[in-house]
Order: C-alpha cells, then structure tokens, then sequence
C-alpha cells in the first residue's frame, strides 16, 4: 500500500469516528424522547408536584400499612410510613435530609450515606423526569433481562458514588425497572425497583405497583391507590417541624 493510500484510509478512519458519536448522541436522544412520549410527552412539563397514598408491604418488618410520598421536582421528598410499632418519616430538601431515628429520640437530621440513599430516593421519584433535567447525562448501560424481556439500560451519574440505572421496555417505551447504586467509603450497597400496572392520571403515565429489594433482598411490595398531580406544597412539607 503506497502513501497516498495509507493517507486516504486514514483520513476515512478519522471521518468514521469523528461521526460516530454523533449517530450515538442522536440514537440516544430518539430513545429518550420515546420514553418521554410514552409516559405524557407535553404533559410532563405541567407536573411540578405529585403526592401518592397506598399500601406496603414490608418483608423486613413482617407488617403491612399505610404509605404516603410528596415530591416536589426535582429532589423534595417526604414519606409516611405510619406503622403501628415504631412508624417512620423522611424529609429532603435538596441537599438536607431528616428520618426517623431507628433507635428512638424522634426525627434526626442524617448526614453521611443514610442522605446519599434518600437523594437516590428521590431521583427514582423524579422518574422519567431525570431524563429531561439530566439529558446531557444520559449514557447506555448493559441491556438487562426484566422477567420474560430484554430491556434497554441507561445509566445517570448523579455524583460521584451516585448512579442510576433505568431500565426501558422496548416494547412501551417506559421504565419497567430501576437500580440505583451508592458507593461510598462507609456503604456500598444498591436499591431495585420493578415498576408494573401503568396508568395514565391526569395524562401523565404513573406506576401503581412496585416490588423493592435492597441489596438483593426483597424487602416488600408498595400498591399505589391514589394519585393527586400538583398539589399545592409548602417549605415546611419538605423540613421537620
């Protein structure tokens, strides 16, 4: 091969990867605008707050009550989980969190890993949102096997130690999975959600059903009864009084 053809094969090479990233950003945008479209399209920009009300089940304490959640996008959230023995409340505000103390003494600010885990709380609440505040963020991750079908992987680094994982039926084009990683010096563990019976509230695309492990452990299922979008929230919903 003589010089001019070693310059001419170079100069395509460089063309193929100068353009490559460009079919993947394009690909990647067409895929999260399906996802988008699948759960409301316009109709999610209106939401700027959803309270859910519904059941748990949870394995780990072998009970069953009530749940509540209030978010305010994109990272406010509390939840009830008035339990008879020893029931729990969590509050974030951004980057301040408060829980139940475990141990007694009533609601304790939380720093640490125990805040990481309720920021990656939060960013599974602002599903599919995140797609639209992290667009830039957006990357493949490996394709996983959800029950009977393959899916398509994303992956979202919130922070350093904070990633999200969101796993689309290339059926539906929603969210049929979740798996939100916390790797940090003091913990490193991880959180699943399996998303299912999907219906449409005020024309946004919610799940009703949730199925959660931690750590690979089962730790219960969540039913949601009833959705109420942009209910009027205040400061103090998101904060201890």
């Amino acid at each position: 091969m003589n010089r001019a053809s070693n310059l001419f094969l170079l100069i395509a090479v460089s063309l193929l990867l100068s353009v490559a990233p460009l079919y993947a950003d394009a690909a990647m945008d067409s895929l999260i605008d399906r996802v988008l479209a699948a759960y409301g399209g316009e109709k999610l920009a209106a939401v700027k707050t959803y309270r859910m009300e519904g059941t748990v089940s949870a394995k780990m304490r072998n009970s069953e009550g009530a749940v509540e959640r209030l978010f305010s996008r994109p990272d406010r959230l509390y939840v009830n989980l008035p339990y008879e023995v020893n029931p729990e409340r969590r509050y974030l505000d951004g980057e301040r969190g408060w829980r139940t103390d475990p141990a007694g003494g009533g609601i304790k600010k939380v720093d640490g890993a125990l805040l990481k885990s309720m920021t990656l709380q939060a960013a599974r609440a602002n599903i599919p949102w995140i797609l639209v505040d992290r667009r830039k963020a957006v990357a493949q991750a490996p394709a996983a096997r959800v029950g009977e079908k393959m899916t398509i992987g994303l992956q979202i680094i919130l922070e350093p130690g904070l990633i999200l994982r969101l796993y689309v039926d290339p059926t539906t084009s929603l969210i049929v999975y979740s798996q939100a990683i916390l790797n940090t010096k003091t913990m490193k563990t991880h959180f699943e959600t399996a998303y299912s019976d999907f219906k449409e509230v005020d024309g946004v695309v919610f799940p009703h059903h949730e199925e959660n492990w931690a750590s690979g452990f089962h730790t219960g299922t969540t039913v949601i009864e009833k959705i109420e979008v942009n209910p009027k929230v205040k400061d103090r919903d998101f904060r201890p009084e």
